[in-house]
């Protein structure tokens, strides 16, 4: 992956409240975070395609960021990046990503 496609993304936490027919999420920004985000490649949409997702980019983060496929997601300006699979690695972390906006 090529360092000049390293861009800031916000990373948004998923609040749920009340509950039953009541309730209601609500996403909150957090820490910014320099990624470097690309296309995804043929490993990663072949991959994606097995777990039935749908995944845009890839995005390298730093090792043991916690993130999670259904409280955590990505935001950059008016783009957002839900996060479909995340994948630790001895040096980075590597994040699937679906643009959703």
């Amino acid at each position: 992956m090529r360092r000049d496609l390293a861009t800031t993304l916000t990373l948004q936490t998923r609040t749920v409240t009340g509950s039953g027919t009541e309730r209601a999420a609500t996403w909150t920004d957090g820490s910014d975070y320099r990624l470097e985000v690309a296309p995804a490649g043929k490993a990663a949409l072949e991959r994606a395609q097995l777990m039935a997702e749908r995944v845009t980019h890839t995005a390298l983060a730093p090792r043991g960021l916690a993130l999670s496929t259904d409280g955590h997601r990505f935001k950059s300006g008016s783009t957002i990046y839900r996060i479909v699979e995340v994948v630790d690695t001895p040096r980075k972390t590597v994040v699937s990503l679906e643009v959703l906006s």
